[in-house]
């Protein structure tokens, strides 16, 4: 009865209630002696914390689940489930190359549980942590596994989260506006079945490709939709990034939206709300936006000491798209710097 309790809480992002459910789950379970149930509570407990943006309690639940993963059947089941939340885990602390293995270990896992489910749970997962690093080869060759399995299996959700992420790719490869009208329909056939978890998130990526095209009403339609769902349901797990959305949209429309000081503002916001989540994914990424704004104004020197101040905080994931993007920036500024301190260098 408390799974079927949770599973609804969950899906309609009563995340205070699912949490206090997995609380409950687990209680029973230590009690019993139950390794099984444990297993699902500390998976339950560590997915909903994600969706909350708690990643260090996150952490704490989805590690010993990876741990008592083994042989009986219901484990084994599971497994890919936490592999591919653990892996989200890793990706938004900033651990980019653990990230990318446990996505890679889920789709392993996937094939030992020899359920449809649980392989949609590593191929849908896995796709946008894939994206997410900006590795669109392999997110494009996940896609036509997952579709044929949604088809296959008639799995619902993971046919509308199939949809969405083609959208994804079509955006990344270049046509945000036809990405972003797709993305939108996969979204809205989540939404009919009443679910609300994770749709913050979505909402973010859809206006981060409105924004790529200029339809700067739309991406602010989506955020605003965001900001409105996470004040209801507390799924804050991509509210620094909504936060530094909000600050481009800022710069895009100067007039409407109070440009410059309304952006430095909203980046300022989205790095306290990330180092206070420990997304250190997205600290890199407001840190970015912040030094780019920075950096237009002419303080080159402030903008490499914030970005070489966050980016000392990694430890790997140096391939990912929004590593190298803040490397290319700081190997311009700083040659440029190098060049006006030098009057050699000066035009003349």
């Amino acid at each position: 009865m408390l799974r079927g309790q949770w599973n609804v809480a969950f899906i309609r992002a009563d995340l205070a209630g699912a949490i206090a459910i997995a609380s409950q789950l687990l209680t029973h379970a230590e009690a019993a002696r139950d390794a099984d149930l444990a297993l699902d509570a500390h998976t339950k407990l560590g997915q909903t914390f994600l969706h909350q943006g708690e990643l260090a309690l996150a952490r704490r639940h989805l590690e010993p689940a990876l741990t008592r993963s083994g042989d009986a059947p219901s484990r084994v089941r599971a497994a890919p489930r936490v592999a591919i939340y653990f892996s989200w885990v890793l990706w938004h602390a900033g651990l980019g190359t653990q990230a990318r293995q446990r996505a890679e270990d889920a789709l392993l896992l996937a094939v030992d549980a020899g359920s449809p489910h649980s392989t949609a749970f590593a191929l849908g997962y896995g796709m946008i942590v894939h994206l997410l690093r900006g590795d669109l080869a392999r997110a494009l060759e996940l896609a036509p596994r997952l579709l044929a399995l949604t088809a296959e299996h008639g799995l619902v959700y993971w046919r509308q989260l199939s949809d969405f992420l083609e959208g994804m790719i079509t955006a990344r490869r270049g046509d945000p506006a036809a990405g972003s009208l797709q993305m939108e329909r996969g979204m809205r056939a989540m939404r009919g079945t009443g679910a609300r978890v994770g749709i913050p998130y979505l909402l973010c990526l859809i206006a981060e490709a409105r924004l790529a095209c200029g339809q700067h009403a739309a991406a602010r339609a989506a955020l605003e939709d965001a900001a409105n769902l996470v004040g209801v349901t507390g799924n804050a797990l991509y509210a620094a990034e909504a936060a530094r959305l909000e600050g481009d949209l800022a710069l895009a429309e100067p007039e409407a939206a109070g440009g410059r000081g309304v952006a430095e503002q909203r980046y300022l916001r989205a790095l306290a709300v990330a180092r206070e989540q420990g997304t250190r994914i997205f600290e890199l990424r407001a840190a970015t936006s912040l030094a780019r704004l920075l950096a237009a104004e002419g303080d080159a020197r402030r903008a490499i000491q914030l970005l070489t101040t966050v980016q000392a905080g990694f430890s790997e994931g140096f391939d990912s798209a929004d590593w190298l993007q803040a490397q290319t920036l700081l190997e311009r500024w700083r040659t440029g710097s190098l060049m006006q301190a030098d009057p050699q260098n000066r035009a003349g």
